[in-house]
């Protein structure tokens, strides 16, 4: 079964598609969090003074931090 040519290909395109996934991923990530960085530092430096901007940068930065936090610190926190 392994020197069949049919499953050898199969593997490697089941391995191709994996990395795939695995990287787009990745840059799905690493995208949101430079969007939700940019968003939040733009809310803060524009309703600074204002009364509704600390709720408003208190629930950015919580969302924020969920996306951006490691796993382990997450499990040393308790």
């Amino acid at each position: 079964m392994l020197h069949n040519k049919n499953f050898i290909l199969g593997t490697k395109f089941y391995f191709a598609n994996f990395l795939i996934l695995f990287f787009t991923f990745f840059y799905i990530n690493y995208a949101l969090n430079f969007t939700l960085l940019i968003f939040v530092n733009l809310r803060y430096f524009t309703y600074r003074n204002t009364t509704v901007s600390k709720k408003n940068e208190q629930l950015l930065f919580n969302l924020y931090s969920k996306f951006t936090t490691p796993k382990i610190k997450l499990l040393t926190k308790a």
